[in-house]
């Protein structure tokens, strides 16, 4: 009698919808082999805070009950605030961590290598290479299936500065904070040690279209400009964002492209996460989201 053959699904990226996919496999029995350019984890001074519709997911993975039990009572929100361009509270919420709970409820590294599965997934994210290849083969094969293949009106409107900064008597621990300005805005929270985790969220004088090669590049000096530009907004009435700019230990910038693939598969090529469906992240809700397919 013949040996069935498993089905092995290679999955390109190592970030959370990638992960994510991988374990779902890894419990389903399904042969799966992650690949990841970078073969240390590496900080681009982002962070990713876990809200309900997140926490359903790692529910489901079995993984809730042991990431409960290592943020509650240590890093878990227990203020959650609005502010204006001023610095001012114009709304908050005490006791969020509770508010949460009732809503809820081995990488490898590969250059030139070559890798044989049966379905192939494409996590790379907004510059994935494995959507450029899915695309060229299906207008080889079956021209017009997809009717983007090559997108000029992907928009990008945005820039982002991810930092991550020393503690500070100015804001308050345990507390995620948005603050709203004219065409800027900073979501803030505070995480392991009570470090600073924040994003300083700037509107472009002009919107670029297009993907890969079309989405603009950010260079360290740009990074500087903006925060030299932006030094004097009010955090909160006793902190600036220039102090804690100064604070930082990391920081980068990077544009925001935003798009919605109405099609993210062809054949046993499928896309997910960012090179799916890539969202603006001034909702916090980016990382919770890249799990899920498209609509």
């Amino acid at each position: 009698m013949p040996s069935q053959k498993h089905t092995k699904a290679l999955i390109a990226g190592g970030s959370v919808a990638e992960l994510t996919l991988a374990n779902v496999l890894e419990q389903l029995g399904i042969d799966y082999l992650v690949l990841e350019k970078y073969c240390k984890n590496r900080s681009l001074g982002a962070s990713i805070g876990i809200f309900p519709s997140g926490f359903r997911i790692l529910d489901q993975l079995g993984c809730y009950g042991a990431i409960k039990a290592l943020v509650e009572g240590a890093d878990a929100f227990e203020t959650l605030a609005m502010r204006n361009e001023h610095g001012q509270i114009i709304s908050g919420v005490t006791g969020a961590f509770m508010h949460f709970n009732k809503r809820h409820v081995d990488l490898s590294r590969a250059r030139g290598d070559i890798f044989y599965g049966d379905i192939l997934v494409g996590a790379n994210g907004i510059h994935s290479t494995i959507r450029r290849e899915m695309w060229s083969l299906a207008d080889q094969d079956s021209p017009g299936y997809f009717l983007m293949s090559n997108p000029s009106d992907v928009p990008t409107e945005y820039c982002c500065i991810s930092g991550i900064s020393h503690p500070s008597d100015r804001f308050s621990k345990y507390s995620s904070q948005n603050i709203g300005g004219r065409n800027y805005s900073y979501p803030i929270a505070t995480g392991p040690n009570h470090r600073i985790y924040w994003f300083l969220f700037k509107k472009l004088p002009d919107t670029t279209r297009g993907l890969y090669e079309k989405i603009p590049r950010s260079a360290e000096e740009q990074r500087d400009a903006l925060a030299t530009e932006q030094a004097e907004d009010r955090i909160t009435d006793t902190l600036a964002s220039g102090k804690l700019y100064a604070m930082g230990t990391t920081a980068t910038l990077q544009v925001i492209p935003e798009a919605v693939f109405k099609k993210w598969h062809y054949n046993r090529i499928m896309t997910i996460g960012n090179a799916a469906h890539k969202f603006n992240p001034i909702g916090g809700q980016s990382g919770n989201s890249s799990p899920r397919r498209p609509a």
